[in-house]
């Protein structure tokens, strides 16, 4: 079941990807004899191969590793070296290289198998120092030359290879010039554009054009567009392009209806559009899955609130606090709820457990004073409207008084109360 199973996510079958681990194998054999720094990426482009003769280069792969193992087997009593060293490296590709459903190449899977590859070659090496020792000392001090010369080129390149590793940024941007067609190098650079807090419009589309590019390039795992669409969904979140964040979310959704971030998202989205119905709908399709999260509870918790259901979402916020690590926004949820259902001291105490936690938060601010006002309890009002006052410029609370009876990303508040 693993096997199969671990197939359908991939762009490729099983037989197809025993057909191209033959070329990458033979791909890995040549990089470790000629490591040129342009040959060296993070990220390879490799075409699928649909059949033996497509491309033609599967079946002359095939034969070269048939080839290579029976030289090994022939060779254990006459040079048991090359013999070892032949068998380790196909022996250790023999678990990344075969049926396991994973990805089609790596370079660092190279790493083991070319231990003792180049042990036959040094005492081949040692051999022919030996043989023109006497015979020929100009050949000899030729091949003598040749090991530090070698060691020198391949230092070199090594030091022009790290300069691909010097920034995230550069190792992406080399792998986005060697594997063209792959479209994980862009998905990365898209990540990094947007990776700070405040990024710039200009940035913001380029990471947009980039996650556009991507979707018509290869693909390591089938789920990949609805991660991308995803992502396209929050840069328009961030543009405060609500609507068209909802449709990148609904379009990953239908790549895989089981990719409970959008999932989750498009629900957050929906509330904030006052939909809520809609967003606990979704919420729901998450539940179905026996999936569970803080997060999920006071979200359908918030919903309610602002349908005025709050026994409703009392339930779901005793949920949350349940699995909560910050239960800042819970102890919210569960204030709004007991204040509407009239239980204003017990109320007042979740209220002052929130402010505990965000000293200045104007919304629990708000919540305190319209609990307060709620109860008659016009000392306990004024005491937290001068802390309001102390803490909150007088343009920033107006400010907020005027989207309050929108803002729906907090628990309902009075702004007549307040």
């Amino acid at each position: 079941a693993f096997l199969f199973d671990g197939y359908h996510n991939r762009p490729f079958n099983m037989p197809e990807r025993l057909m191209t681990q033959g070329r990458v194998v033979v791909w890995y054999l040549s990089l470790l004899f000629y490591p040129a720094p342009f040959r060296l990426s993070i990220e390879h482009d490799v075409q699928i191969s649909s059949s033996v003769l497509s491309p033609w280069t599967t079946i002359p792969a095939i034969l070269l590793i048939i080839m290579l193992t029976v030289i090994a087997v022939r060779q254990q009593k006459k040079n048991p070296l090359l013999s070892f060293g032949i068998l380790f490296f196909l022996a250790n590709h023999s678990v990344e290289s075969s049926i396991l459903p994973l990805e089609l190449i790596f370079e660092h899977r190279n790493y083991l198998p070319s231990c003792f590859l180049f042990m036959p070659l040094a005492a081949g090496m040692k051999r022919l120092l030996d043989f023109f020792h006497d015979r020929n000392r100009g050949v000899y001090y030729m091949l003598y030359a040749f090991v530090p010369l070698l060691i020198v080129l391949i230092g070199t390149g090594t030091y022009y290879r790290n300069q691909a590793w010097s920034t995230e940024w550069t190792l992406w941007e080399d792998a986005r010039q060697k594997a063209p067609l792959s479209a994980r190098p862009l998905v990365t650079l898209a990540l990094l554009s947007t990776a700070e807090k405040n990024v710039s419009q200009e940035k913001l589309n380029y990471a947009l054009a980039l996650y556009f590019k991507s979707l018509e390039l290869r693909i390591s795992r089938k789920s990949i567009h609805a991660a991308i669409l995803g992502n396209m969904a929050s840069i328009y979140y961030r543009m405060n392009n609500l609507n068209a964040a909802i449709i990148m979310h609904r379009r990953a959704l239908e790549k895989d209806p089981y990719y409970t971030q959008s999932r989750y998202n498009l629900s957050v989205l929906l509330n904030i559009q006052g939909e809520w119905d809609a967003a606990v709908a979704e919420i729901e399709k998450i539940f179905s899955r026996g999936l569970v999260h803080q997060d999920y509870y006071d979200l359908k918790g918030l919903a309610r609130l602002w349908q005025d259901r709050p026994e409703e979402a009392l339930a779901q916020f005793r949920k949350s606090i349940a699995l909560a690590g910050d239960k800042t926004f819970a102890y919210m949820g569960i204030g709004s709820a007991l204040s509407k259902i009239g239980s204003y001291r017990q109320a007042n105490w979740f209220f002052r457990k929130a402010i505990h936690g965000q000293p200045d938060s104007i919304m629990v601010l708000f919540l305190l004073i319209d609990n307060a006002v709620s109860a008659g309890d016009q000392s306990t009002a004024n005491k937290w409207t001068e802390r309001l006052l102390a803490t909150h410029t007088l343009p920033v609370i107006e400010s907020w008084l005027k989207t309050l009876t929108t803002y729906y990303r907090s628990p309902p508040v009075s702004v007549e109360r307040i």
